[in-house]
C-alpha cells in the first residue's frame, strides 16, 4: 500500500520519510465497534489514524460507559503509553466507523521522532490540537443551559462525523450516538433529551429518520449561529 497516495492528507506528516521506511510500517483496518486497545493493556506500539473515527471510552459511576472524546485522522492512539510506566493504556479505545491505522513500534516512533524534526513538530501540533479540542469540548458542552449544551454537543458530533465524508459533501451527516449515550454524557434524563430533540426537529435544526439524528451543512450553520458565543 502506498499510504501517501491512498491518504494524501497525511503527506505533511510523512513527507520527510523515505519510501522504504514508509513501506516497513503495517497498515491495519478495523471494522466499526472494534476494540483497538484496552485499558491497562501493555502497549509496545502506537497507532497513527489514517482514516476513520474512534472513541476513547470513559466509565461512569453508574456502571455505564460513554465516549469521553473522539479521535480522527492524524491523531495517535497510545501516545500516552510512550512515557507511562510499563506502557499501560489509560483507557479503552474503540472504532466508531471503519478505522485505518498505521502501526509503529514504540522504538521506531522514538527513532523517527529524533531523526525527522518536522515529523516530531507535526506530531506535537496534532496532539496539542486534539487535547485542546477535547478540553474545550468537555468544558463548553456542560457550561450553559441544557438546550445550549445539547446543541454544542451536536455541533461537535457533526464536526467529528463530517470527517468521514468527502470534502465537498453538504447533505445529511449521520450522528451515530444513541439518545442514551447523549443523555449519559450530558447528565440529563432521556425524556428531557427527547423533548429537545423534538424541538430541534420542528425548528429544522436537525433531521430525525428512524430514530437517528442527521445534520446537514445548512442545519449545522444554523446551530452554529445560535451557540457561536461558546467558540
Amino acid at each position: 500500500m502506498d499510504i501517501l497516495k491512498d491518504f494524501p492528507y497525511i503527506e505533511a506528516l510523512f513527507s520527510c520519510f523515505e519510501d522504504s521506511e514508509l513501506k516497513s510500517f503495517q497498515v491495519i483496518s478495523y471494522p466499526p465497534k472494534s476494540t483497538v486497545v484496552e485499558k491497562d493493556q501493555i502497549l509496545d506500539n502506537i497507532y497513527i489514524i489514517l482514516d476513520g473515527i474512534c472513541g476513547v471510552m470513559k466509565p461512569l459511576p453508574n456502571g455505564s460507559t460513554i465516549i469521553g472524546y473522539y479521535m480522527t485522522s492524524l491523531d495517535i492512539i497510545g501516545m500516552a503509553c510512550i512515557s507511562s510506566p510499563m506502557n499501560r493504556c489509560y483507557a479503552t479505545t474503540v472504532s466508531i466507523t471503519k478505522l485505518v491505522v498505521l502501526k509503529m513500534s514504540k522504538d521506531d516512533f522514538l527513532f523517527y521522532h529524533h531523526k525527522y524534526p518536522q515529523f516530531a513538530l507535526s506530531i506535537l501540533k496534532n496532539v496539542n490540537m486534539r487535547l485542546n479540542n477535547a478540553l474545550n469540548f468537555i468544558n463548553n458542552c456542560k457550561a450553559s443551559t441544557t438546550e445550549e449544551n445539547i446543541l454544542y454537543y451536536l455541533i461537535d458530533l457533526y464536526q467529528v462525523y463530517r470527517t468521514s465524508y468527502p470534502s465537498e459533501y453538504r447533505d445529511d451527516v449521520k450522528i451515530l450516538e444513541t439518545r442514551q449515550h447523549i443523555s449519559d454524557f450530558l447528565n440529563i434524563d432521556v425524556r428531557s433529551l427527547n423533548r429537545y430533540i423534538s424541538k430541534f426537529k420542528e425548528d429544522n435544526m436537525i433531521t430525525v429518520t428512524k430514530g437517528k439524528i442527521y445534520i446537514s451543512h445548512k442545519q449545522y450553520k444554523k446551530i452554529l449561529r445560535l451557540v457561536s458565543w461558546l467558540f
